[in-house]
């Protein structure tokens, strides 16, 4: 059973399924550095919430916010 069937819609988990598995494809961006910068983007955005879960210091949430902001910017216009 997924995770979002228990309504707990992780960030690694909304990266790896919705984010990079239907919103990131080669053909959505111009350049085939676009593609690979957008899935530098997800990879740092589940690596921090990885890290995060990990430990109880402050600067393991902080790390994952600025991912999630930088990876944000693909999607806000």
């Amino acid at each position: 059973m997924s995770v979002a069937s228990y309504g707990l819609a992780s960030p690694p988990y909304v990266s790896g399924e919705y984010c990079l598995c239907q919103r990131v494809k080669p053909e959505v961006f111009a350049k085939p550095e676009d593609y690979v910068d957008a899935l530098k983007a997800h990879h740092a955005v589940m690596q921090a919430a990885m890290k995060a879960k990990q430990t109880v210091d402050v600067a393991g949430a902080d790390a994952l916010e600025h991912a999630v902001e930088d990876c944000s910017k693909m999607y806000l216009k």
